[in-house]
């Protein structure tokens, strides 16, 4: 039972949420009293009265469900679980339409601050809109190899499981004199530092896997570490001045994301940078198409007066690179 009653308030949930959508043309689908064809609507075609005018037909309920579940595939999976779906999406609306009903009886829809807040998400709308069907028309071209070479130009920082590097541990000195004695009993055959730092009362030190890319071991020490040729060895080294006794255990090489785990990634990644670079210069177009004529001197005006920390890291900064966002 208890399962159930989290699967119902997951889904509540997670439909109230898709029903705020942009996307969910509701408003339109719905608003008024009348039927879709605009005649008064047959009393056995209503679903909802709100003080007894219809507020809800069957089929303007209909056109909706179709509507939701196109946009949102997902709800589909939520049926497997969940077989009254489409009586829970109906339960939300009226929910909806209570709401929308106590918003216009209080005569909050006329207060000045939701006119505000309601101005404000219909241009966001308006915006993300324009930039969905800019994208439409302005569609970018991904070929297979283009997506097999951005991975294997990427493999090493964006699809690397385990960096290549040696898996080593050393023990520090500030005596040269300590940290021979320590090293003979280190090199003696089989013999593990972690236990010989132990039984000798001294705190190991695990690098883990040591690369060029590591950041948490001093370079000169970090440089020693890489030149070493064998494995596993023992040796000491001598950094500014302190003595170290390190055992490289082994030097393994990178592990990477299959291509085929990868290459969905990669598709999208290309997809975000073409687009960025496509809104840049087509907006170029634009802005020449429609005259826009751009006054920037507001921004390259400089206040008086020594720069803030903030402004002064800022002006040291490259200029962020523009993507677009659909």
């Amino acid at each position: 039972m208890k399962t159930h009653v989290s699967k119902f308030a997951t889904t509540f949930c997670m439909i109230s949420a898709l029903l705020m959508l942009p996307s969910c043309d509701w408003s339109k689908k719905t608003s008024g009293t009348a039927s879709m064809s605009g005649a008064p609507a047959e009393e056995k075609d209503v679903l909802l009265t709100i003080n007894g005018q219809p507020a809800l037909t069957i089929q303007e309920f209909e056109i909706y469900y179709e509507q939701l579940v196109e946009q949102q595939p997902q709800l589909k999976s939520f049926a497997a679980f969940m077989p009254d779906l489409k009586l829970n999406i109906y339960a939300t609306l009226v929910s909806q339409k209570a709401l929308e009903q106590w918003i216009k009886s209080e005569g909050i829809d006329q207060k000045p601050e939701y006119q505000t807040d309601k101005k404000m998400l219909l241009e966001n709308v308006d915006r993300g809109l324009a930039i969905k069907y800019f994208q439409e028309q302005h569609p970018v071209n991904i070929s297979d190899s283009d997506v097999k070479s951005f991975y294997d130009k990427n493999k090493d920082t964006v699809y690397v499981m385990s960096p290549s590097g040696v898996n080593a541990v050393g023990v520090s000195f500030d005596q040269e004199g300590a940290a021979k004695a320590f090293l003979t009993k280190a090199q003696q055959p089989g013999s593990d530092l972690n236990k010989v730092a132990t039984d000798a009362h001294l705190t190991a030190r695990s690098f883990g896997r040591v690369n060029m890319e590591t950041q948490n071991v001093d370079k000169g020490l970090k440089d020693k570490i890489l030149a070493m040729k064998s494995f596993p060895s023992t040796q000491m080294f001598k950094v500014d001045k302190t003595y170290w006794v390190v055992q490289a255990k082994s030097k393994d090489d990178a592990k990477y994301y299959p291509y085929d785990q990868a290459k969905e990634d990669a598709k999208n990644r290309i997809e975000q940078e073409r687009m960025g670079e496509m809104f840049n210069t087509e907006i170029d177009k634009l802005k020449k198409q429609y005259n826009i004529v751009e006054n920037k001197s507001y921004f390259e005006t400089k206040q008086e007066g020594p720069a803030s920390p903030i402004t002064a890291q800022a002006d040291t900064q490259p200029a962020p690179k523009t993507v677009a966002k659909a």
